[in-house]
């Protein structure tokens, strides 16, 4: 089940995490395609479960 949220900002809170995957890979911090993606999907859709 999902909060009750306001969709237009929920989108744009996804919207920016994803286009700011580049710069995050590109960090200094060494982590993988894969993890950073498991990461995000994990944050962004946790929170939004009530």
């Amino acid at each position: 089940e999902i909060k009750s949220i306001d969709a237009p900002t929920a989108v744009l809170i996804m919207l920016h995490a994803v286009s700011g995957i580049e710069s995050w890979h590109r960090s200094t911090a060494k982590i993988s395609g894969k993890e950073l993606e498991e990461n995000m999907v994990t944050i962004m859709v946790d929170g939004l479960r009530k």
